[in-house]
């Protein structure tokens, strides 16, 4: 099995990115198919939802300041990275408020 190595090698990490996508959509059809099955426990799944948004976003942002030449280009990941830390904080308080 290879090691994925994201240094200069741009190939490794556009396989990661595919496969998180990939991965990160799965995850949130499985948690919206799970939460129409049980209403009632539908809302301890709340601050997971929240969590793989941020997760998306947060790979996004990495991405744009990654694969960005110039400075105007990599700021364009500012936007994603700041949703990121956004849904970071609701997942917090939502699963304090629901787990708690």
């Amino acid at each position: 099995m290879s090691q994925i190595q994201f240094g200069t090698n741009s190939r490794s990490f556009d396989k990661f990115y595919d496969w998180f996508h990939i991965g990160a959509c799965a995850v949130a059809i499985l948690l919206a198919i799970a939460s129409f099955f049980e209403p009632g426990h539908s809302m301890k799944l709340f601050p997971l939802i929240f969590l793989d948004a941020a997760a998306l976003n947060g790979v996004l942002a990495y991405a744009r300041f990654r694969s960005a030449n110039r400075s105007t280009h990599r700021l364009s990941g500012l936007p994603f990275a700041l949703v990121c830390v956004a849904l970071l904080i609701l997942a917090f308080i939502c699963g304090k408020v629901v787990w708690a």
